[in-house]
């Protein structure tokens, strides 16, 4: 069961709307009033989405290696200093920086 406001909403219910949410709904409303509540809100639907993405990239970096066609040495992260708890890259572009000191970019051979 799941507690909205002073109702309680049946799971079943509540798992049909995320549903419905996550798969094709083009419009989402946030009924929350009070500012903090819709970021709260707005947060947690940020989180889920990261964690879908993911999902979604490890099962396609499984069936790429199963094809024998994923190419590691071309997989690079970006350093972890530069992504936040909610999967959100910030960089400080206040820093002054030059192309200089950039890694080598991991080029594709072409056979």
């Amino acid at each position: 069961m799941f507690y909205s406001g002073n109702r309680i909403i049946n799971s079943g219910k509540a798992e049909n709307q995320a549903d419905y949410m996550l798969k094709g709904c083009k419009h989402v409303e946030l009924r929350e009033r009070a500012l903090q509540d819709q970021l709260h809100r707005a947060i947690a639907l940020n989180i889920i989405i990261n964690a879908i993405s993911l999902d979604h990239a490890e099962q396609a970096t499984k069936h790429r290696k199963k094809q024998g066609k994923l190419q590691e040495e071309l997989l690079n992260h970006i350093g972890w200093e530069h992504i936040n708890f909610l999967g959100e890259y910030k960089f400080n572009f206040r820093q002054n920086s030059s192309l200089d000191s950039l890694r080598p970019l991991k080029q594709q051979e072409v056979e």
